[in-house]
């Protein structure tokens, strides 16, 4: 995702990656992983990326809790 790159060839990189990531902090999972795959869409300008793109969400649960 770091390497997507704009029209101007800019990459987003780690900075916009988190960027992004910061602006979907409340969403649920499923939402989340969609926007960063809208965003990566916005960013390039393109929905066929040239690779691969696998997300993983992970839940960090506090100390103590129970679910």
């Amino acid at each position: 995702a770091t390497e997507a790159r704009n029209p101007e060839g800019e990459m987003l990189g780690e900075e916009g990656l988190a960027q992004v990531l910061v602006d979907l902090r409340t969403r649920p999972p499923g939402e989340l992983l969609d926007g960063v795959r809208d965003a990566l869409v916005r960013w390039s300008g393109d929905d066929d990326f040239d690779d691969d793109l696998t997300m993983v969400v992970l839940k960090r649960m506090e100390a103590g809790l129970d679910d």
